[in-house]
């Protein structure tokens, strides 16, 4: 009788009712008699379109589900953006795993995918619709990954236009620490926000020198760099960066001595040949009390420090980066160059680091307390003491 076909309707509905959008696609098309030309899929795709465009995620959803699950395996030229704005449907209820997974499945179909997403915050940025545009530019950070640098950038221009200077800040910030070299857009915006809005001179010579290329022997800017990449984990950059920061401070350090040591009959003391005046011999004679190396050493202190704090960075961007032996070879030179480096807070963060990752938790983590006493304010140390328990 006419319960028994209303119930078969029913279980043939629930059977098409999306459950992640709580839908029934095929309860929104209206009776249409499928052409050849047409087929049921590209109908539902583009019903769909008008129910995203009004904003309505659960039947657009379903809609779109509904074609690619009608579609199968077949090549389909809407497929990418199927998908794309499935992904956007997720988005739009609250579904942000799914709505990643989605647009990676865009992606996978046509990597032109993300250039659309990009596009669409330009597009909002342009019209001025701020906060649509950060939207968007969120939505795709991460999709691809080496993208990630021009969007942050992009992102940075918004928050400006926001007068948000802090988001600002950081998103020049991470673009230049993913991508620091020919970023100069991104170097130049950040130069700017912290000269006119954050107040720091400073740093932003830093930015500003290194956006006119005129940073490759500079080892504070190099150092500066490399600080970024090391904050926002973009390890292999800062491992490269502090290389060069080492490399610089190291020549800076032998000029310095040999400048101030001069090639008198005190100088002989120290090196025969005083044109070969370098760290280690002046430590060494530092070390026997010569007044002349002693005094030296105190005109580079500062410089020093600075070469430390960069051997210790480099090592840990290398743990983090899996470089481990690398790291390892890199700390015993550095200890037997410079016994010094042991007095330093990075140096045992490194060396706690290095053993964890060789799978000596214990004496890492009674390293990294060493870190802690040296400098009880060690950020970086006192997390990973937490961390570890």
């Amino acid at each position: 009788g006419p319960q028994g076909t209303q119930s078969a309707q029913a279980a043939a509905q629930a059977r098409t009712t999306s459950p992640d959008f709580g839908v029934d696609p095929l309860s929104l098309v209206p009776d249409i008699s499928v052409d050849s030309q047409g087929t049921m899929y590209d109908a539902l795709y583009m019903i769909g379109i008008t129910y995203l465009q009004a904003g309505q995620y659960r039947e657009a959803g379903a809609l779109f589900e509904k074609s690619l699950q009608l579609v199968g395996g077949k090549p389909w030229n809407n497929a990418s953006s199927a998908y794309l704005y499935l992904g956007k449907c997720y988005k739009g209820i609250g579904n942000k795993e799914k709505a990643n997974q989605m647009f990676k499945e865009a992606i996978k179909r046509d990597s032109k995918v993300i250039d659309k997403m990009i596009l669409e915050g330009e597009t909002q940025y342009g019209e001025e619709e701020y906060d649509k545009a950060l939207e968007s530019y969120k939505t795709a950070l991460g999709l691809v990954p080496y993208r990630d640098w021009e969007i942050y950038y992009k992102m940075g221009l918004v928050y400006k236009k926001l007068k948000d200077t802090d988001n600002e800040v950081e998103c020049f910030e991470r673009s230049v620490a993913l991508k620091p070299n020919d970023n100069i857009d991104a170097l130049q915006n950040l130069a700017e926000v912290l000269y006119y809005r954050k107040n720091d001179p400073k740093r932003a010579t830093i930015f500003d020198t290194e956006a006119k290329g005129q940073g490759n022997n500079d080892y504070n800017v190099q150092k500066e760099i490399a600080d970024l990449c090391y904050k926002y984990n973009s390890y292999s950059w800062a491992s490269t960066k502090y290389g060069n920061g080492i490399r610089i401070v190291n020549q800076k350090i032998n000029e310095e001595l040999k400048k101030f040591i001069g090639t008198g009959e005190e100088a002989k003391q120290i090196s025969e040949d005083p044109s070969k005046i370098d760290l280690k011999l002046v430590m060494t004679s530092a070390a026997t009390g010569n007044k002349l190396a002693t005094d030296a050493m105190k005109r580079v202190a500062q410089l020093i420090d600075d070469r430390r704090f960069m051997i210790a960075r480099r090592a840990l961007s290398q743990i983090k980066n899996k470089q481990v032996a690398d790291a390892q070879k890199q700390l015993d030179s550095a200890k037997e160059e410079d016994p010094g480096i042991e007095k330093t807070a990075e140096f045992h963060l490194a060396m706690g680091e290095l053993l964890i990752a060789q799978g000596n938790k214990d004496a890492g983590i009674a390293e990294i307390k060493k870190a802690l006493e040296i400098d009880p304010q060690h950020k970086e140390a006192s997390a990973r003491i937490k961390e570890l328990g």
